[in-house]
């Protein structure tokens, strides 16, 4: 049966030359971009308001530059990564959100490109307040807003850091937080990035920052390892592993990426969060080499077959689209699961919808924007399902999207930010029913 998608807002904004775009996991229907214009980074909320449009604030800018990321922990806590300068080093940021919008700790990275991050382990609820729940009603009313108060705070310190033997795939942490962390394990945060190398290899990071409290840590990087070459890179976050307390003991990522020969490479991975006596560490579980060779590709979980499994959406040599699922096995390995191929693109970008549903946002060969939905079965004998689109005029090389779901048949929003074809940001925003 085929989903209804319906465009209910759209947006047209100033220069972008590099976007990236998450989601709030909980709360008001948002978003947030990152938007580079070729000398300043833009962090601007949006708020998904009833009547379909898509209210901006704009929280932050900042003198930097291009290969951006950018994952919500919750409503309170905000990651992101971009370039200090133009050709500059990663910088990784921790942001305290809600009320206001501030700075709580950045910390220094390596000269990479193409991250991306996935969050992982609890919010401890420690502020007393939450977004305001009568914003969207004030901005439907008014259009116009006061911005959020201006990001304040001022950059953290790198801790020092051993070098990483080369070709490593699972490395101590390289500092120890020791009591201070065990007395703050619930307040502190972790995000996992992967990024591409100089060196065209694929790092696996993972970064602590403050989550609350009046004691900070600053944000810093843990751990990483090294996953082979690699020219395009992904990451979806398939199981967080809790102990008794509730304790986070870890989480299970996979990464995808265009390895050697240009194909398909996915590697699963364990990163364990430690305490006061044991050191963050990652763990390859298991790799799996494709046959498919590919140019780029887009990873996401999918909650299906009494767990989560991950998909990749691949553009392939020859320009065709193909999404592939991936089983995760009990031993640890990997699977090919339910599949399905498309029309040739250029450009595309995938997320999770809920359940065992994706979207993917393409660029097709003639420039027109196409958004996606993908139906995985409910076993592993199924058919993956093409269940609805959304085509809108030419757009520019890059696209992004995000999802938020929502509940019954109401499957929620999703946001595509592109650049239109004289190179400004723009927005659709799709909301989809099962019908």
């Amino acid at each position: 049966m085929a989903f209804s998608v319906q465009r209910v807002g759209q947006f047209l904004g100033a220069r972008a030359d590099r976007i990236a775009v998450g989601h709030y996991p909980a709360g008001e229907p948002q978003v947030i971009t990152l938007v580079w214009n070729g000398s300043q980074v833009k962090h601007t909320q949006w708020f998904l308001l009833p009547d379909g449009d898509l209210f901006p604030t704009e929280l932050h800018s900042q003198a930097g530059g291009p290969e951006l990321a950018v994952a919500a922990f919750s409503e309170l806590r905000l990651v992101s990564v971009h370039r200090s300068g133009p050709a500059g080093a990663l910088k990784f940021e921790a942001w305290k959100t809600g009320g206001s919008f501030e700075l709580s700790d950045d910390a220094p990275g390596p000269a990479d490109r193409d991250p991306e991050i996935v969050t992982f382990g609890a919010d401890p609820g420690i502020l007393p307040f939450r977004l305001h729940a009568g914003i969207k009603a004030v901005a439907a009313a008014s259009k116009t807003t006061a911005p959020l108060a201006a990001a304040t705070g001022s950059p953290g310190t790198q801790p020092p850091e051993t070098s990483l033997p080369a070709g490593n795939k699972a490395v101590k942490q390289t500092f120890t937080p020791g009591k201070l962390a065990a007395t703050l394990a619930a307040k502190v945060g972790y995000a996992l990035v992967v990024s591409r190398t100089p060196a065209n290899r694929l790092r696996v990071s993972v970064w602590g920052f403050d989550n609350g409290g009046d004691v900070k840590v600053l944000a810093g990087k843990y751990v990483e390892a090294d996953g082979g070459p690699a020219t395009a890179v992904s990451v979806a976050k398939v199981k967080e592993h809790w102990g008794q307390g509730p304790r986070l003991e870890g989480v299970e990522v996979v990464t995808a990426a265009r390895g050697e020969n240009q194909v398909l490479r996915l590697q699963r991975w364990r990163v364990n969060v430690g305490d006061q006596d044991t050191p963050v560490s990652i763990q390859l579980l298991s790799e799996h080499t494709a046959a498919e060779t590919i140019t780029q590709v887009s990873a996401v979980p999918v909650v299906a077959l009494n767990g989560t499994q991950a998909a990749t959406a691949v553009r392939l040599a020859d320009g065709a689209l193909k999404v592939i699922g991936w089983r995760m096995n009990a031993d640890g390995s990997m699977s090919r699961w339910a599949e399905a191929t498309g029309g040739t693109i250029t450009s595309v970008s995938a997320a999770a919808v809920r359940g065992r549903t994706i979207v993917t946002a393409l660029r097709e060969a003639d420039g027109r924007l196409k958004t996606s939905y993908w139906r995985f079965p409910a076993d592993i004998s199924g058919t993956l399902e093409h269940r609805g689109d959304a085509v809108e005029g030419p757009v520019s090389f890059e696209v992004q999207c995000a999802h938020v779901p929502a509940e019954g048949t109401d499957l929620g929003d999703t946001v595509v930010a592109t650049q239109s074809e004289s190179g400004k940001l723009q927005l659709f925003r799709y909301q989809v029913t099962d019908t």
